[in-house]
């Protein structure tokens, strides 16, 4: 799952990633105006110690943490790799499907 050890890294993801895809838009009630579902789940679920839980977890719901959230923004073995529901702008294909593991992330 995806790991943000501070908001510099966030951002930084969000540059590459989130700010140039569809589902990154305006929103109402948002707190800046726009987001992403996606981005939304990683800030509400405790995704530090989902990361950081002893491998005897199970019961406390961690478990179900790190399997979602890294069925949207994988881990890895370095870095955060990009988000599977990520869909560029420019992008003229609309069928991008959701899991593609021929798609290391590497641009088309």
């Amino acid at each position: 799952m995806a790991y943000f050890s501070n908001g510099t890294e966030g951002m930084g993801y969000q540059e590459i990633y989130c700010m140039k895809c569809r589902q990154y838009k305006e929103r109402p009630g948002y707190m800046n105006g726009e987001g992403c579902p996606v981005w939304d789940l990683h800030l509400l679920l405790d995704q530090y110690q989902a990361c950081n839980a002893e491998p005897n977890s199970e019961g406390t719901g961690l478990e179900v943490t790190a399997f979602v959230l890294d069925l949207l923004i994988p881990r890895g073995e370095l870095h955060n790799e990009q988000c599977r529901l990520f869909d560029p702008e420019t992008r003229d294909d609309k069928t991008m499907p959701l899991f593609d593991d021929a798609d290391d992330g590497e641009g088309e």
